[in-house]
């Protein structure tokens, strides 16, 4: 419901909400990745809660024996888009500010595309040029990203839901992240909350965790709990259940 609600991060003229409001009222039922999805849907539109149905995603990713291509020793990972709401500008701000005290720390950003105009200079303003790593490719590379990289960072600004968090989960790579309700939803306990609007607070939330990284274990079993939930074979199970009650 990203963009009913925060309309200003979408070209004018965007045709979404037309499209979308004209499906919601003409379908038979809804499926929606979060209960926080499902919680915008229904103030921004008059339905009844009947015909919402909560059912998040699983998980299909499956572990790889390849070695990873080269990586720096100690890096941060950045998973997907990141324009607008994904925050990712500010996000480099603060990464600038890490560095000031831990200048042996890279980062990583997979996925996405190549770096825009607007990355690339404030990449260079920063004098962050020889530090942040552009990666594209696939699956492997990506698991291999998440089982070396010192923690997963998403400063996003909202979400539906968050996949990355997910991934990073399975393969015990820590997250840091944005203190939304869907990141609390989805993760739980596991993870470190930052507040994304304030570029010195997203820093220390991060260099604290990169300091004081003796918790891990407590966090291996947390994930562990919380990714029993996002099973591919729960969300199958779920949504057959929903396409049977129509019938």
């Amino acid at each position: 419901m990203i963009h009913e609600i925060n309309p200003e991060y979408f070209p004018l003229g965007d045709q979404t909400i037309r499209m979308k409001k004209k499906s919601i009222f003409n379908c038979d039922h809804i499926i929606c990745v979060s209960n926080s999805t499902r919680e915008d849907l229904l103030n921004c539109y008059s339905i009844s809660d009947k015909k919402v149905t909560v059912i998040h995603h699983g998980i299909s990713l499956s572990d790889v024996t390849s070695s990873p291509k080269k990586l720096p020793n100690k890096f941060i990972l950045h998973v997907g888009k990141r324009g607008g709401y994904k925050n990712f500008i500010n996000f480099i701000r603060s990464y600038s500010l890490i560095l000031e005290k831990r200048s042996d720390i890279f980062l990583v950003v997979f996925g996405g595309g190549g770096s825009s105009r607007e990355e690339e200079v404030i990449i260079n303003t920063l004098k962050l040029y020889n530090r942040v790593i552009f990666i594209n490719g696939s699956d492997d590379v990506l698991i291999n990203l998440y089982k070396n990289a010192l923690c997963l960072v998403s400063a996003s600004l909202f979400e539906g839901f968050g996949m990355p968090l997910i991934e990073a989960q399975y393969f015990r790579c820590p997250i840091i992240c944005s203190d939304i309700k869907i990141y609390r939803e989805i993760i739980k306990f596991g993870g470190v909350f930052f507040d994304p609007t304030d570029i010195d607070n997203m820093s220390v939330v991060i260099l604290d965790f990169l300091e004081n990284s003796d918790c891990l274990n407590t966090y291996n079993l947390l994930c562990e709990k919380n990714l029993k939930k996002y099973t591919v074979e729960k969300m199958s199970k779920k949504h057959l259940s929903v396409y049977e009650g129509l019938l």
